[in-house]
C-alpha cells in the first residue's frame, strides 16, 4: 500500500514539476541512526530517571 501511495505521489509531483524526494533511510538503517544519536540517549536517560523518581525534587537530585 505504501509503495502504491508513493508511486501516485511521485507521478503527481512529476506532472506538477515538483522535485521527487528520494527515500533517505530504510527502517532498519533509521533505527540504527536514531539509537546512536545523542538526543535518543538523553531521552532514554531522562525517561529512566523519571521512572525512578517519586517527586520532582528527587528527580532533580538524581539528574545531577
Amino acid at each position: 500500500m505504501e509503495r502504491n501511495l508513493r508511486m501516485i505521489s511521485d507521478r503527481i509531483s512529476k506532472m506538477a514539476g515538483a522535485k521527487i524526494i528520494e527515500k533517505r533511510y530504510s527502517y532498519r538503517d533509521y533505527q540504527k541512526y536514531r539509537q546512536s544519536s545523542h538526543k535518543f540517549e538523553l531521552k532514554q536517560r531522562l525517561y529512566f530517571l523519571i521512572q525512578q523518581s517519586k517527586f520532582f525534587d528527587d528527580f532533580l537530585e538524581k539528574a545531577e
